[in-house]
């Protein structure tokens, strides 16, 4: 075992009585990093609540609330709003709101203005004809009008003298409306009447006189022609010009209870009547009572059904007994 000589004692006395260095214990770091953590989270969520509450209030500022058209506003509703039952986010400052109605202005109503002027709202006057203004109470100046024909100046207008005529844009009087069968009359003295056509000047509320043809209960048809079930009727005139008279077609029956529809010709002790039978038929009527001679002079009675050689079977009385012949031709 080596010696351990004076020197080398006294050096290992000095290091053995070197005082140790102070350390920090794994428990004080522990320490320090939960303070930090703790303090950091509570920072971080009071500022995150904040926040929440701010974005909720501004998200519910302008919601609809209410049945009145309200919308939500922070603190007060302002100018031109009023408050309204509603709910907004609860536990803030906000309050439901409605537009304040405004109760509209009564119009005030318009004035009479004098003859012959109209009442301008934006100049609070009435506008003459002539294009002045002037007061409700005041009047237009009279102006030199040109009034056409059958027409008077009345209150400084153009009224036409027949009753139920106006003035039309262009000056001249004109009937609103004329009854049936006339025309309106648009110059003359009668301008603004209406002209039947049978020839009479009626006003515009009158009537016309029925035609000929329509007081025998018959009727008018246009283009001169019968047609529909009518035939032409020859006792009464029309007073449309190119019309012809009609009245109902008669059949032959019906026209004379004695007539008879006979094929092809009416025998001989018949002639032809006025009716309409059906195709291939003719109407015929009974001949009247007159002799053979009173027919024409020319016919005799010869004895017998049969006409001798050179005469043929006609129409007349003759004796019992005897035939009424004429001569043939």
């Amino acid at each position: 075992m080596p010696k351990i000589t004076p020197s080398r004692q006294k050096t290992f006395q000095r290091f053995k009585t070197r005082p140790k260095k102070k350390r920090f214990t794994w428990q004080i770091v522990l320490g320090l990093i939960a303070f930090l953590v703790v303090t950091v989270g509570s920072v971080a969520g009071f500022y995150l609540s904040q926040t929440t509450q701010d974005n909720r209030q501004q998200a519910s500022v302008g919601a609809a609330c209410g049945t009145s058209g309200g919308v939500c506003k922070l603190g007060v509703c302002g100018s031109g709003f009023e408050t309204t039952p509603g709910s907004c986010t609860a536990g803030s400052d906000e309050v439901c709101c409605k537009p304040r109605l405004v109760a509209s202005p009564t119009p005030a109503p318009t004035p009479n203005c004098p003859v012959n002027s109209v009442w301008v709202a934006s100049q609070l006057a009435c506008r003459c004809s002539n294009g002045i203004f002037v007061p409700p109470s005041g009047s237009c100046p009279i102006l030199a009008l040109n009034c056409p024909g059958g027409t008077t100046i009345v209150n400084n207008q153009c009224i036409c003298n027949v009753s139920g005529a106006i003035v039309a844009s262009n000056g001249s009087c004109v009937a609103k409306s004329c009854p049936p069968n006339s025309f309106a009359i648009l110059t003359g003295d009668s301008i603004g009447a209406c002209k039947c056509a049978g020839g009479p000047i009626t006003l515009p509320s009158g009537t016309c006189p029925l035609s000929t043809c329509q007081a025998r209960g018959n009727i008018c048809q246009p283009n001169g022609d019968c047609t529909n079930g009518y035939e032409r009727a020859y006792d009464g005139q029309c007073t449309q010009s190119g019309d012809a008279c009609c009245k109902p077609k008669l059949t032959c029956l019906t026209n004379n209870a004695v007539n008879t529809c006979n094929t092809k010709a009416c025998p001989l002790s018949k002639i032809p009547a006025h009716g309409t039978c059906k195709s291939g038929s003719v109407c015929c009527k009974p001949l009247p009572n007159l002799t053979c001679q009173q027919r024409s002079p020319k016919n005799i009675c010869q004895g017998g059904d049969v006409c001798r050689t050179g005469f043929t079977r006609t129409g007349g009385e003759c004796g019992r007994g005897f035939t009424c012949c004429k001569p043939k031709p």
